[in-house]
């Protein structure tokens, strides 16, 4: 699993629709998310949510609440 465009795509369209309020339940969502997949480690969990918050999708604060921008 790389951060490649299809997998960030894939993530923020379902992600928009759940909207999960903390960073511990979106890390626990975009696991789930590729469990039937073979599953995805910590480390591409965080390179996702990272590549989300570049592209402006969301904003996570200090407390670990996740703010979603459309």
């Amino acid at each position: 699993m790389t951060k490649d465009s299809c997998a960030i795509e894939y993530v923020a369209e379902r992600l928009l629709k759940s909207k999960p309020i903390k960073k511990a339940a979106l890390l626990n969502f975009v696991g789930a998310m590729f469990q039937f997949q073979g599953g995805i480690s910590d480390e591409d969990k965080e390179v996702i949510i990272s590549e989300l918050q570049k592209r402006k999708l969301l904003s996570i604060d200090n407390n670990g609440r996740v703010s979603y921008h459309s």
